[in-house]
C-alpha cells in the first residue's frame, strides 16, 4: 500500500473511532494499525515505535484484538459491514469502503460549520475572491462566527434602499477595495480581517459607509434563506462595488461584534495549542450555552497545562462571539516563563480581589466603593443579565477557598465559572489533565526546539519525553533551559537529581508542603521508593499507614494515581490488583523529599525489603524442573529487581542470597518462555556478587549452589564458549563438594553429566551418571542425618577413575519417597538421551518409556512430556508416523497451555521433521521456520543454528 493512501486510511480509522465510539487511536493502536494496514506480521509490528518492549502475542491479542473490535462497531455503523467482524486481512478494504460512502454522502457544509477556529480563515478566503461575484457576499456571511451571522444576513433591508446612490460609486473605488482585500490573503489572523475592512470603508463613498452603519444597526435574526436571498438581490442589483461595498460593511460588522466583548485576558504563553486535543473539545463543549455545566475545575499538577487550556478555549470562545465578557483572575504565584521561574506581580488572592477584577473588567469600578455585602449584591445585578466567562486559575492558592467556592455557586444563570486547580475542586464537571501522550509531546518537543532554533535528535526527544514525564511546563522549561545554553545531559541530570531545582518547586512544591505530618505525606513518600506502579498493601505496608483519606488526597493532588498492570500478556484475573504510580518528575521531587526526612527512610526503607522478603517467600523458591505459575513475580519484577540492587548496593549479603534463592527459578521460567539472555544476564550481575560475597565471608555452601546455578544456565546456552565457562565452574564446585549435603552432592553429578552430553562426551557422561547412582545409593543408605560430616569421609574421585554406569534397580514407587523418584528419572532420562544420540534407538526407548512410567506416577508433569517428545522422535526413527505426529501434537498443546516457548520449538521442530520423512518438503519447511523463529526469540543460538541446518537439508534455505 501507498504510503499516502495508509496514511489516509490511518486519519479516517482515527476519525470513524472518534465519532463512533467517542475514542479515537491511541499512540500504541497507530502504531499497531499502520502495521496491519502495511500488512507485517505482529512479529514485525513489535519492532516498531513503543512496541519493543511488548511481545507479540500481547499485540496480537489484546492491542489489535480490541482495536479490530471497536473498528467493526464503527465500520457497522457507517454502513460497511452488516455481519462479520474486522479481520487483519480485510482491513483494507473495509476502509476503503468506508472512505467510498462517505464521500458520497458528503453533503455541503451550512455556513456556521466552516467556523472552527478564531483565526477567520474564512474572512480571508473571501478577501481574495473577485468582488464582481456574488460569491463573495456568501463567503463574507460564512465566515462570521455562529452569534453574528444574523447580523451579516440581516443587510437585506439595508442594501436595498443604499442602491440608488450606489451608482455614484467611482471604479477606482471598487478596484482598491478589490486590491486591498486581495493583498490580505496571506493573513489569517483577526487583525488581517479587520485591516480589510478598514481598507474597502475607506476607499467607498460616503452613501457605503452609510450602508454598513445602518446594517450593523438593522442587526435582528434571520433565518439562512434570508441571507441567501439578500445575496441574490446584491447580485442581480448591484454592480461589482456594491458587492464589494456590502462585502465590506458585513464584514465590518462580524468583525465588530467578534472584538466587542470585554475582557482581561492575559496573551497567550504559546505560538500554538499542541496536546489535549480531546480535552480541549469538551471544555469548548462545556462552555456552550446549550450545555448546562456552570462550574468547570480542570485539575492536575503543576506545569501540566491547565492555564494554557483555559486561555486557549477562552480565546476561542471570544473569537466567536460566545460570551459578552470574559474575566480571568489567577492567584497563582508564580509562573513558568521560557527557562525561568516568575513571580507574578498581580494576583487575585481573596473573593474582594476578585470582585475587583470583575467589576474593573465591565468598567463598573464604582460597585467597589460599597460594603462588602453591597459589593457582592451589585455584581449579582451586574451579571445578571449578561453571558459572562469567568475564570479562576489556581484555585488552591487562595486564602478564602470556601467563600469564592461559594460564590461560584450563586453566580446567576448565564455565568460560566472555569476555575483550575491542583487539588479537586467543587463543579458540575471535571476535566482532569495528567500529561501529554508521547505523540503529542514529541510534538511540543520539536514545535519548542524550532521556535528556539534547537537541534534535537530523535534519541533526545525520547529522554527528554522520559524525564519529564510528558509534562508541558516541564518540556517548555527544560527546552528552554537548553535555549539558554545548558547541555542536555546536565538538564536531564537535574531532573534526574534528587536535589529539587526550580521546575520541581513550581511543580509540587505548593502541594507537598502542606501534606508534611500527615498520613498522606507517609503514604507519598513510600510510594517513591517503588520504581514501577506499586501494589496499595506494598504501600501501605512501607509507610506504616493505611489512610484512605491520605490516599484519596494524593490522587485530587496528582500526585499518584490508580494503575493497573499485570505480569503476563494473558491477563490474570488474581493480577488485577490495585496499584498506583507517579510521574517520573514527581518521584525525583518526592525522593528528595524522602532525603529531608531520615529517619522515615531508614524505617520505610527496612519495610520494604522485608514486605518484599515476604513476597517472594510466598510467591518464589518454586521447583524449577517444573512449569510453575510465576504470575505474581512477574507483575513485580522491576520493583524487586530494585529492592535487589538496592541491597546489594548496601552489602546486606543475607538478603541478596534469600531474594537470589527465591526467584532463581523464576528466571528458569522466564528463559523459558521469552529470552533467556536477558533474563539471565540480569542474574548473572546478582551471582557474579553473590558469589564473591559468599567467598569472602567463607560461606562454601552458598557459594557452590551458586556456582551450580550459574554453570547449569551456562550449559543450557549451548554455545562454546559458554560451555567452557561452564565446565570450569562444574570443577571448582566438584572441589568444593564437600561443603554441601549428599543431595546436593548427587544433584552436582547429574548437572555435569548434562554439560558432558551438550559436549557429545558420552563416555564422560556415563561415568557421572554412574557416580550420581553411587551417590543416590549412599544417600539412601545413610539418610540426610549426619550429611555433613560426610565431608570429612575420603571418597574416591570418580572422574579419574570412571566405571561404566549400571542403572540401580528401581523399587517400587510406593516404598520411595518422592525426593527419591526425582533423583531416579534424573538419572535415567540423560542415559536416554545418550542411547538416542548413538543410534541405540531400542535402548533409548526402553529407557524413556521407563521415565514417562516414573515421572506419571509422581505427577511430574513437564518431565512426562520431555519423555512423550524424545519417544516422538524414537517413533520417526522407526517409521510410525503416526505415533510420532500424535505425540508431537499432544506436547505442543501442553506447551501452549504452559506458555512454554522452548518446548513449542522443539515441538514444531520435531513435526518439521515428521514432514520431511513423510515426503512433505513444503509443511516440513513452514514447521521448520517456525521453530527456528521461536529459538531466535528465546536466545537459543545453537538450537537456531541446527534448525538452520535442517532446513538446508530441506532446500528450504537453498
Amino acid at each position: 500500500m501507498e504510503t499516502e493512501e495508509a496514511r489516509e486510511l490511518l486519519e479516517l480509522a482515527d476519525k470513524l473511532l472518534k465519532d463512533k465510539t467517542g475514542k479515537p487511536l491511541s499512540d500504541l493502536e497507530e502504531v499497531v494499525l499502520a502495521g496491519m494496514l502495511a500488512n507485517l506480521s505482529y512479529q514485525e509490528i513489535c519492532q516498531q515505535g513503543e512496541l519493543k518492549n511488548y511481545s507479540s502475542e500481547y499485540v496480537e491479542r489484546h492491542i489489535a484484538y480490541q482495536l479490530r473490535k471497536r473498528l467493526t462497531e464503527a465500520l457497522k455503523q457507517v454502513g460497511v459491514l452488516e455481519q462479520g467482524k474486522v479481520t487483519k486481512k480485510n482491513l483494507a478494504t473495509k476502509l476503503r469502503e468506508a472512505r467510498d460512502i462517505l464521500r458520497r454522502d458528503r453533503q455541503p457544509m451550512k455556513p456556521h460549520e466552516f467556523v472552527t477556529n478564531p483565526s477567520v480563515t474564512s474572512v480571508t478566503q473571501s478577501a481574495a475572491t473577485p468582488v464582481t461575484s456574488s460569491v463573495v457576499t456568501t463567503s463574507v456571511t460564512q465566515s462570521a462566527a455562529p452569534s453574528v451571522t444574523t447580523s451579516v444576513t440581516s443587510v437585506t433591508p439595508s442594501v436595498t434602499s443604499v442602491t440608488p446612490s450606489v451608482t455614484s460609486v467611482t471604479q477606482s473605488a471598487a478596484t482598491s477595495a478589490t486590491q486591498s482585500a486581495t493583498s490580505s490573503v496571506t493573513s489569517v489572523t483577526q487583525s488581517a480581517a479587520t485591516s480589510v475592512t478598514q481598507s474597502a470603508a475607506t476607499s467607498a463613498t460616503s452613501s457605503v459607509t452609510s450602508a454598513a452603519t445602518s446594517a450593523a444597526t438593522s442587526v435582528t435574526s434571520v433565518t439562512q434563506s434570508a441571507a441567501t436571498s439578500v445575496t441574490q438581490s446584491a447580485a442581480t442589483s448591484a454592480t461589482s462595488s456594491v458587492t464589494s461595498a456590502a462585502t465590506s460593511a458585513a464584514t465590518s460588522a462580524a468583525t465588530s461584534a467578534a472584538t466587542s466583548a470585554a475582557h482581561n485576558l492575559p496573551a497567550p504563553d504559546r505560538t500554538a495549542f499542541v496536546g489535549y486535543q480531546e480535552q480541549l473539545a469538551h471544555l469548548l463543549e462545556l462552555l456552550s450555552p446549550w450545555h448546562r455545566a456552570h462550574r468547570i475545575s480542570i485539575e492536575g499538577i503543576g506545569g501540566a497545562g491547565k492555564t494554557t487550556l483555559i486561555l486557549e478555549a477562552a480565546y476561542r470562545s471570544l473569537a466567536q462571539s460566545q460570551f459578552e465578557a470574559i474575566v480571568f483572575t489567577s492567584a497563582q504565584p508564580h509562573r513558568l516563563a521560557g527557562d525561568r521561574i516568575l513571580r507574578r506581580i498581580k494576583r487575585e488572592r481573596t473573593l474582594r480581589d476578585i470582585f475587583r477584577t470583575i467589576c474593573r473588567t465591565l468598567e463598573r469600578p464604582d460597585i467597589l466603593a460599597a460594603d462588602f455585602e453591597i459589593q457582592f449584591e451589585g455584581i449579582q445585578d451586574l451579571l445578571a443579565d449578561r453571558s459572562v466567562l469567568l475564570i479562576v486559575d489556581n484555585l488552591e492558592t487562595i486564602e478564602d477557598q470556601e467563600d469564592v467556592c461559594s460564590f461560584l455557586y450563586e453566580l446567576p444563570a448565564k455565568v460560566k465559572a472555569v476555575a483550575t486547580s491542583r487539588d479537586r475542586a467543587p463543579s458540575d464537571c471535571t476535566i482532569h489533565l495528567e500529561s501529554l501522550s508521547a505523540g503529542d509531546a514529541a510534538r511540543l518537543i520539536g514545535l519548542q526546539a524550532r521556535e528556539k532554533d534547537i537541534q534535537l535528535y530523535p534519541e533526545d526527544c525520547q529522554k527528554l519525553y522520559q524525564k519529564t514525564g510528558g509534562i508541558p511546563g516541564a518540556i517548555v522549561y527544560t527546552i528552554g533551559q537548553l535555549a539558554g545554553g545548558y547541555l542536555l545531559t546536565d538538564v536531564l541530570a537535574r531532573l534526574d537529581s534528587n536535589r529539587p531545582g526550580d521546575l520541581t518547586r513550581f511543580c509540587f512544591e505548593s502541594s507537598v508542603l502542606p501534606l508534611r505530618a500527615s498520613p498522606a505525606h507517609r503514604l507519598l513518600m513510600a510510594a517513591a521508593i517503588f520504581a514501577k506502579p506499586a501494589l496499595l498493601e506494598a504501600i501501605t505496608y512501607v509507610a506504616a499507614t493505611a489512610d484512605p483519606d491520605g490516599l484519596a488526597k494524593l490522587q485530587q493532588l496528582s500526585l499518584i494515581k490508580r494503575s493497573k498492570q499485570t505480569s503476563q500478556p494473558n491477563d490474570r484475573p488474581n493480577n488485577h490488583q490495585e496499584r498506583y504510580d507517579m510521574l517520573a518528575l514527581t518521584r525525583g521531587y518526592v525522593l528528595a523529599e524522602i532525603k529531608a526526612h531520615p529517619e522515615f527512610e531508614a524505617e520505610a526503607r527496612s519495610r520494604w525489603v522485608s514486605w518484599y522478603r515476604i513476597f517472594v517467600e510466598k510467591y518464589g523458591g518454586k521447583d524449577e524442573t517444573e512449569w510453575q505459575d510465576f504470575s505474581e513475580i512477574e507483575a513485580e519484577w522491576e520493583n524487586l529487581g530494585e529492592a535487589i540492587e538496592w541491597c546489594i548496593a548496601r552489602e546486606r549479603y543475607e538478603d541478596v542470597l534469600y531474594f537470589w534463592q527465591q526467584v532463581k527459578s523464576y528466571s528458569y521460567s522466564r528463559g523459558r518462555q521469552r529470552d533467556r539472555l536477558t533474563y539471565w544476564t540480569v542474574n548473572k550481575q546478582w551471582e557474579d556478587w553473590l558469589l564473591q560475597a559468599a567467598e569472602a565471608r567463607e560461606d562454601w555452601p552458598s557459594a557452590v549452589e551458586v556456582m551450580r546455578d550459574r554453570a547449569w544456565k551456562l550449559t543450557l546456552k549451548g554455545r562454546e564458549k559458554d560451555l567452557e565457562a561452564a565446565d570450569a565452574i562444574f570443577a571448582r564446585a566438584w572441589d568444593l563438594r564437600n561443603y554441601r549435603e549428599l543431595s546436593a552432592q548427587l544433584d552436582l553429578a547429574i548437572c555435569i553429566a548434562g554439560l558432558r552430553i551438550e559436549q557429545k562426551q558420552f563416555e564422560d557422561a556415563l561415568d557421572w551418571l554412574n557416580q550420581g547412582d553411587e551417590l543416590l545409593k549412599k544417600w539412601q543408605g545413610a539418610g540426610e542425618q549426619g550429611a555433613g560430616e560426610q565431608g570429612a569421609e575420603e571418597q574416591r574421585d570418580f572422574s579419574l577413575h570412571p566405571t561404566p554406569y549400571t542403572p540401580h534397580p528401581s523399587s517400587s514407587p510406593t516404598l520411595e519417597s518422592e525426593e527419591v523418584m526425582r533423583f531416579r528419572i534424573r538419572l535415567l532420562h540423560p542415559e536416554g538421551q545418550i542411547n538416542y544420540n548413538s543410534g541405540e534407538y531400542d535402548k533409548a526407548k526402553i529407557a524413556f518409556q521407563k521415565v514417562l512410567e516414573l515421572a506419571q506416577s509422581i505427577s511430574w508433569q513437564r518431565v512426562e512430556f520431555l519423555a512423550k517428545d524424545w519417544l516422538g522422535h524414537i517413533a520417526i526413527k522407526e517409521g510410525d508416523f503416526d505415533l510420532a505426529e500424535l505425540l508431537f501434537l499432544k506436547s505442543i498443546d501442553i506447551a501452549r497451555e504452559k506458555k512454554d516457548n522452548c518446548r513449542i520449538a522443539f515441538c514444531k521442530r520435531g513435526l518439521a521433521r515428521l514432514e520431511s520423512e513423510r515426503g512433505n518438503p513444503r509443511e516440513a519447511c513452514k514447521r521448520g521456520r517456525e521453530a527456528l523463529a521461536e529459538f531466535q526469540n528465546l536466545g537459543m543460538t545453537v538450537e537456531a543454528e541446527e534448525t538452520k541446518d535442517m532446513l538446508e537439508s530441506f532446500g528450504a534455505l537453498a
